[in-house]
């Protein structure tokens, strides 16, 4: 899946900013810093922070088998401008082909991997 299939509902259904709803944001902000404009299309996602990979508690109750170690995901939900989607990926940890009533998981892809 691509990011694009991961927005493509948003894109078909999101209205765009009108002076009205302009005026009704309390920020004014996309992630990255652009300025929101009336007229353009807001996108929403879950963008994952960080994936923290914890150690096997065999103290756990249940405890925890070997191939499954436990994980912590940190997100934040994240207004994302229609142009700069292509700054992003799906999230691997996550099947964003159901998210037509969700914001997707993403994640930055970092400028070495573009």
């Amino acid at each position: 899946m691509t990011i694009l299939d991961c927005f493509k509902p948003q894109i078909e259904k999101n209205e765009v900013v009108t002076k009205e709803i302009y005026s009704k944001l309390k920020n004014k902000e996309y992630h990255n810093g652009r300025k929101v404009k009336i007229g353009d299309k807001m996108l929403y996602a879950l963008l994952v922070d960080r994936v923290k990979y914890n150690p096997i508690d065999y103290t756990q109750s249940p405890p925890l088998k070997k191939e499954e170690p436990s994980q912590s995901i940190t997100m934040t939900l994240v207004v994302i401008h229609e142009d700069d989607i292509n700054d992003y990926q799906p999230f691997d940890g996550y099947d964003n082909s159901r998210t037509s009533d969700r914001p997707p998981i993403i994640s930055k892809i970092k400028k070495d991997e573009k």
